[in-house]
C-alpha cells in the first residue's frame, strides 16, 4: 500500500482543511513530520490510519467510548473528514471518512451526526467509480485491498507512539495472526482441514460399515429366532445354513394350508344354498301380508281422490279470492287514515296564513288551538291549494330567521374582535420590555460563556502537556534511588570480580611456579633462568587452578564491567532525563493556561483552581535540580505526584469548560434569533391590534343594516321560530289530508273492481259463488301429500302382486331351513384354514427374509476390510499434517510454513539490524517459544547478542535497541512479503517517535539504512523531535501550532 495524498478538514488539531501530496513530498523516499510538542504531528498519522480503517492508531484508538477527532478550533458548522488516494495491487483508490460529530441545529441545540464513508477507485479516464458507502462494506473492501486488519496495520507500516514494539514482542497467536493475512497459507490450511475431513469420513464409514453388518446380523438372528454370534465375521456360511433350514419349512406349511383351504371352501357353498333358500321364504311371507293391509286401505283412498279433484278446481279461483280481501283491507285502512287527517288539520289556530288576521299573543302549543275555518269535508284540490299557500308562508319566515341569525353572528364577532384587540395590546407591550431589558441581558451572559470556553480550548494543550511532564518528573524522581542501587550492586559485583579473577590469575601463576620446581634435577639447568643450583624450589600447593577457571574469571568480570558500565549509563540517562524535564516545567508558559473563568468545578470556592495552578508551577520552579537528583527521592516524588494532580485536576476542569465551547455558541446563536424574532412579533402584535379593531367597527355597522329590514313583532327570534314552526306544520298537514282523500278513494275504486273477477272466475271453476270456491280451497302442501298417497297406494298394490307372481318367490311359505348348523361348520373351518395360512405366511416370511438378508450380510462382510485399510492411512496422514502422530515437529503443515516465512524475515530483518547495532544483534528464529504444552510453537523470535554469544527474550532489549529491532522488523518484513510471490507490496512505513532513544552513533547507523530505502522506491514517514533528522532528511511537514489550532507547511 502506496499513499498519494491525504486531505483533512475539522480534524484533529486543524481547523481548517490541510492538503499532503506524499507523491511531491515523498519523492525523496524519506519524510519527516516535525514541529512543536502538541502541535499534531500524530494527527497526520491519525488521519491516515482513521480514513483507513475509522480508526486512530496508539493509546488515542484504545480509550474508552469513540475518540473526541473533530478539531475543537473548527467553526460549529464545518463537517470533519478526511480523505485519502492510495494504490494497492487491485489499482488506486480514494476513500473518504467523516467521524461522528454533533452537527448544530437551525432553531439551536445540536444533533449528532453519524459517521460516514465512501470507496472509490480510479476507472483510469480522470473520474472515480463509487465502489462502497456503507460503513460495513467499505470496511469489508478496505479488509481485502490491504490485506491486514487494522491492529496488523498498526503493527507492520504504521509504529504509532509508544507501541512500536508490539509486532517484535506479539506471542505466537497475534503474530500467526498476522502472518496469515501477509502470506497465503490457506492452501496449507485446507489440505490440514481437507486430511481430517477425510480422516473423519473415512472413520464414520468404517464405523457405519461395522453398526450395518451388526444391524444385519442381529436382523438375520431375530427373524431365524437363534442367539446372536460374538463375531459375525468368524462363520461367514452362518447365514446361509439359517436360510436353507427355513425354505424347508415354508414349503411344508403351504402344503397345509392347501388342504385346508378346499375344506373351507366346501363348508361355504352348502351355507349360501340355504341362506338363499331362507331369503326365498321369508320374502313369500312378508309380502302376502303387505297385499292384505293394501286391500283393507282402498276406501279410504277413492275418498281421497274426489276431495283432491274438487281442490284441483279451486286452486285456479284462490288468486282472485285472496286479491278481493286485501283490496277490503285497503279500502279500512284508508278511510281511517283519511278520518285522522282531516281531524288533525281542524286543530290548526286561524290567521297563520297571509289574507288571514294574524294571532295576537303567543302562539298555542300544536294541536290545542282553535280549529281552523277549513270545512271537515273540503276536497283534495282545495287542500292542495292551502298547502302551496303554508309552503309558501315557511320560506318567508325562513328568510327572516336568516337575517336574525346573520346580524348575531355580527354581533359576536365584533366582540371577538374586541377581545382580540385587547390581547394584541397586551403582547406587545410585553415584548416590547424583553426587547428593551430581558434579551440584552441573555446576549450579555451567552458573550460571556463563549469567551471563557475559547480561552480554557486555548490553554488546554499546554497544560495538558505540562501535566503530563509532571507525572513524568515524579516517576523519574521515584526511580533514581533504584537507579543508583542498580549501578552500585552493579560496580560492586564489577570490582569484586575483578579482584577475583586478580587471585585466580595470581593462583595460576604460583601453581606454574609449582610444576616447574618438581621437574628440576640437581645439576640439571633451570628452563627458566638456566642455573644449575636450586636452592628454593616452589612448593606445591593445594588449590590448583586450571586454565579454563581462569579464562571463565576473566569473562565473568568482562561482563560485570560491561553490566556496571551500562548501569552507569542508565544513571547518566536518567538524571538526562529529569533535566529535561524539569527544563520543559520551568520553561516559558502560554499565558492563557490559568485562564479559567468558570468555577463550576469548584463549588465551595475555598481555594481558586487557577491560583493551585500557579501555586504548583512556582513550587515546581523553586525546586532545584540537585534536590531533584538527591538520594531524598521518594519525599519530593511524592510531592510532585500531588502538584501533578493539582494540574490534573485542573485539566479536566478546563476540559469540561473547553466542551461547553459549541453549546455556548448555540445558545449566543439562540439569543440572536430570540431578538430577531421577539422584534417581528412586536411589529405583527401591534398591526394585529389596529386590525382587530377596525373588524369590530365593521361587525357592528353590519348587524345594524341586517336588522332594519325585520318586522318589529318578529324580531324576537324564539316568536318568529314558533312562528314558522307552526305554518310548516300546517303546510304538512293539508298535504297529509290531501294525500288521505286520493288514497281512500283509489282504494274503494279497487275493491269493486276485484270482486267482479273473482265471482267470473269461481263460475267458470264450477262453483255457484265466492264462498262454496272459498271452501274447497286447500294449501299446496296438503294437495301434493294426498296425490302422492293416491298414487303410492295404486304403484304398491301392483308391485306386491307381481312379486307374488314370480318364479323365484314359488316356494311353501312354511318350510323350515337349518342355517345355525350350516354356519357352525363354516366357523371351524374357516379358523382351521385362517391358521394354516398364519404359519404358512410365517415360515415363507421368514425363508424370504433370511434369504435377502443372507445377500447383505455378505455384501457388508466383503466391503469391512478396505474400510478399514483407508481409514487408518487417512488418520496418519491428518494426524502427520496437524502436528501430531509422526510429526516429530509437532508443527502443523500451515505453522510450518509460516515459521519457513518467520525465518526469512528475521534474516531480512537480521541484515538492517546487524547494520543499525555495529554488528551487535541479529535476529533469529525460535520454533520453541511456547512453553505451555497445550500451544504448538514455531513462531517465536529471539536476539542473538554478539558480544556475549547468547540468545535472549526481546523484552530484554533496552529503548533505543528495541526501536532498532523492531525498526529492521517492519523493514525486513516488507522486504519479504514484497518478493514473495504474489505477496502484497508495502511501500510505505510510518515511525512516530522512537529515535530519541537513540545516541547519535545508533541515530547514524539506523538513519544509513533508512538512505538505503530510497533505491526501493518506499515511502518512510518519520515523526520526532530529533534536530539532527531535520538536517538529514530535506523532505519535511513541519506542523504550526497556535492558539486557533494548527496549520501545516511543506519543504521539498
Amino acid at each position: 500500500m502506496r499513499p498519494h495524498h491525504l486531505t483533512l478538514a475539522a480534524f484533529g488539531a486543524f481547523p481548517g482543511t490541510v492538503e499532503i501530496d506524499f507523491d511531491v513530498l515523498g519523492s525523496g523516499g524519506l519524510l519527516l513530520l516535525c514541529g512543536e510538542t502538541g502541535g499534531g504531528k500524530t494527527t497526520l498519522l491519525d488521519a491516515v490510519g482513521f480514513a483507513l480503517f475509522g480508526r486512530v492508531p496508539g493509546m488515542r484508538g484504545e480509550v474508552s467510548g469513540p475518540p473526541d477527532l473533530r478539531s475543537h478550533h473548527a467553526a460549529a458548522s464545518l463537517r470533519p473528514e478526511v480523505t485519502l488516494e492510495f494504490t494497492v495491487a487491485a489499482g488506486r483508490f480514494r476513500i473518504t471518512r467523516g467521524p461522528a460529530w454533533d452537527k448544530p441545529k437551525r432553531g439551536g441545540g445540536t444533533t449528532r451526526a453519524h459517521p460516514t464513508a465512501r470507496l472509490e477507485r480510479f476507472d483510469g479516464a480522470g473520474g472515480w467509480e463509487t465502489v462502497a458507502t456503507r460503513m460495513e462494506d467499505v470496511g469489508h473492501e478496505i479488509d481485502l485491498l490491504v490485506g491486514m486488519s487494522d491492529k496488523q496495520f498498526f503493527q507492520v507500516i504504521m509504529l504509532p507512539q509508544g507501541r512500536f514494539a508490539d509486532f517484535l514482542q506479539a506471542d505466537h497467536g497475534a503474530r500467526e495472526k498476522l502472518l496469515k493475512r501477509l502470506f497465503h497459507v490457506n492452501r496449507f490450511e485446507y489440505a490440514e482441514q481437507w486430511l481430517l475431513d477425510q480422516a473423519k469420513i473415512a472413520a464414520e464409514r468404517l464405523a457405519l460399515a461395522r453398526a450395518e453388518l451388526d444391524r444385519v446380523t442381529a436382523r438375520v438372528s431375530q427373524v431365524a429366532a437363534v442367539d446372536e454370534p460374538e463375531d459375525p465375521t468368524a462363520d461367514a456360511g452362518w447365514a446361509s445354513d439359517l436360510a436353507r433350514t427355513a425354505a424347508a419349512a415354508a414349503i411344508s406349511a403351504d402344503e397345509a394350508a392347501g388342504a385346508a383351504a378346499a375344506r373351507r371352501t366346501a363348508a361355504e357353498e352348502a351355507l349360501d344354498q340355504a341362506r338363499d333358500l331362507a331369503r326365498r321364504v321369508g320374502q313369500r311371507r312378508v309380502l302376502a301380508a303387505r297385499q292384505e293391509e293394501l286391500a283393507a286401505q282402498a276406501p279410504r283412498i277413492e275418498l281421497l281422490a274426489t276431495e283432491l279433484d274438487a281442490a284441483r278446481r279451486a286452486a285456479v279461483v284462490a288468486p282472485a279470492l285472496g286479491e278481493v280481501h286485501r283490496r277490503a283491507a285497503e279500502v279500512h285502512r284508508a278511510e281511517a287514515a283519511e278520518r285522522d287527517a282531516r281531524d288533525r288539520l281542524g286543530r290548526h289556530p286561524s290567521g297563520l296564513l297571509p289574507g288571514e288576521p294574524a294571532p295576537s299573543g303567543p302562539l298555542p302549543e300544536e294541536g290545542t288551538g282553535r280549529p281552523a275555518e277549513a270545512p271537515a269535508e273540503a276536497p283534495a284540490e282545495e287542500l292542495a291549494r292551502l298547502a302551496r299557500l303554508a309552503h309558501t308562508e315557511t320560506g318567508r319566515l325562513g328568510t327572516l330567521a336568516d337575517t336574525l341569525a346573520a346580524a348575531e353572528r355580527d354581533a359576536e364577532e365584533a366582540a371577538g374582535a374586541d377581545q382580540d384587540t385587547a390581547a394584541y395590546t397586551r403582547s406587545a407591550a410585553e415584548l416590547a420590555e424583553a426587547i428593551s431589558v430581558t434579551l440584552p441581558r441573555a446576549r450579555v451572559a451567552a458573550e460571556a460563556r463563549v469567551e471563557v470556553a475559547r480561552r480554557a480550548g486555548a490553554a488546554l494543550p499546554g497544560l495538558v502537556e505540562r501535566a503530563r511532564w509532571a507525572k513524568e518528573l515524579a516517576s523519574a524522581v521515584r526511580e533514581g534511588r533504584q537507579v543508583r542501587t542498580v549501578a552500585d550492586e552493579a560496580e560492586r559485583d564489577a570490582s569484586a570480580a575483578r579482584t577475583h579473577a586478580s587471585d585466580l590469575r595470581q593462583q595460576r601463576f604460583d601453581a606454574i611456579t609449582a610444576e616447574l620446581a618438581a621437574a628440576l634435577v640437581h645439576d640439571t639447568p633451570c628452563p627458566v633462568c638456566g642455573a644449575l643450583e636450586h636452592p628454593d624450589p616452589a612448593e606445591t600447593r593445594a588449590d590448583h587452578v586450571s586454565k579454563d577457571a581462569e579464562t571463565a574469571a576473566g569473562q565473568e568480570a568482562d561482563r560485570l564491567a560491561d553490566a556496571a558500565t551500562r548501569a552507569s549509563r542508565a544513571v547518566a540517562h536518567w538524571e538526562s532525563r529529569v533535566r529535561a524535564l524539569h527544563a520543559d516545567l520551568v520553561g516559558p508558559t502560554d499565558p492563557d493556561h490559568s485562564a479559567n473563568p468558570d468555577h463550576s468545578a469548584n463549588p465551595d470556592h475555598s481555594a481558586n483552581p487557577d491560583d493551585r495552578v500557579e501555586a504548583a508551577f512556582a513550587e515546581i520552579r523553586a525546586l532545584p535540580v540537585a534536590t531533584l537528583l538527591g538520594g531524598s527521592g521518594a519525599p519530593v516524588a511524592d510531592r510532585l505526584d500531588e502538584l501533578a494532580a493539582v494540574l490534573t485536576h485542573a485539566v479536566r476542569a478546563r476540559t469540561r469548560t473547553a466542551k461547553k465551547l459549541a453549546a455556548a455558541e448555540a445558545a449566543l446563536r439562540e439569543v440572536h434569533e430570540n431578538e430577531k424574532e421577539t422584534a417581528a412579533r412586536h411589529s405583527a402584535a401591534r398591526t394585529a391590534a389596529q386590525a382587530a379593531r377596525e373588524r369590530a367597527a365593521d361587525a357592528r355597522d353590519r348587524a345594524a343594516r341586517r336588522l332594519a329590514g325585520v318586522p318589529a313583532e318578529l324580531c324576537d327570534p324564539d316568536a318568529l321560530a314558533a312562528r314558522r314552526r307552526a305554518v310548516t306544520a300546517l303546510a304538512a298537514d293539508h298535504e297529509a289530508a290531501q294525500a288521505a282523500a286520493l288514497a281512500a278513494e283509489q282504494a274503494r275504486a279497487e275493491h269493486i273492481r276485484a270482486g267482479t273477477a273473482a265471482l267470473d272466475q269461481a263460475r267458470q271453476a264450477g262453483f255457484s259463488d265466492l264462498d262454496d270456491a272459498a271452501e274447497a280451497v286447500r294449501d299446496s302442501d296438503w294437495m301434493r301429500r294426498a296425490a302422492d298417497e293416491a298414487r303410492a297406494h295404486r304403484d304398491e298394490l301392483v308391485a306386491v302382486g307381481a312379486r307374488l307372481a314370480g318364479e323365484d318367490l314359488a316356494v311353501d311359505p312354511d318350510t323350515e331351513v337349518p342355517l345355525a348348523d350350516h354356519e357352525t361348520a363354516v366357523t371351524d373351518a374357516r379358523e382351521v384354514h385362517e391358521s394354516a395360512l398364519a404359519t404358512a405366511a410365517r415360515a415363507r416370511e421368514r425363508a424370504e427374509r433370511l434369504a435377502s438378508l443372507v445377500t447383505e450380510f455378505t455384501e457388508k462382510l466383503t466391503t469391512l476390510d478396505p474400510l478399514r485399510e483407508a481409514a487408518d492411512e487417512l488418520r496418519g496422514l491428518a494426524d502427520l499434517a496437524a502436528g501430531r502422530g509422526a510429526n516429530t515437529e509437532r508443527m502443523p503443515l500451515s505453522s510450518f510454513v509460516l515459521a519457513a516465512r518467520l525465518e526469512e524475515v528475521a534474516a531480512a530483518a537480521s541484515h538492517r539490524l546487524a547494520a543499525m547495532s555495529s554488528g551487535r544483534f541479529t535476529l533469529v528464529h525460535d520454533a520453541g517459544e511456547s512453553r505451555d504444552k497445550r500451544r504448538r510453537a514455531g513462531l517465536g523470535l529471539l536476539v542473538d547478542d554478539a558480544w556475549t554469544g547468547r540468545r535472549r527474550d526481546t523484552a530484554t532489549l533496552s529503548g533505543g535497541e528495541t526501536f532498532q529491532a523492531a525498526l529492521s522488523l517492519a523493514l525486513g518484513l516488507a522486504d519479504v512479503v514484497t518478493a514473495e510471490a504474489g505477496g502484497r507490496r508495502m511501500d510505505a512505513l510510518f515511525i512516530d517517535e522512537g529515535f530519541g532513544t537513540l545516541d547519535p552513533d545508533s541515530l547514524d547507523e539506523v538513519m544509513t539504512v533508512l538512505d538505503e530505502l530510497r533505491s526501493g522506491g518506499r515511502l518512510v514517514g518519520v515523526v520526532s523531535h530529533v534536530t539532527e533528522l531535520r538536517q538529514r532528511i530535506p523532505n519535511q511537514i513541519r506542523v504550526v501550532k497556535g492558539v486557533g489550532g494548527s496549520r501545516v507547511e511543506t519543504t521539498s
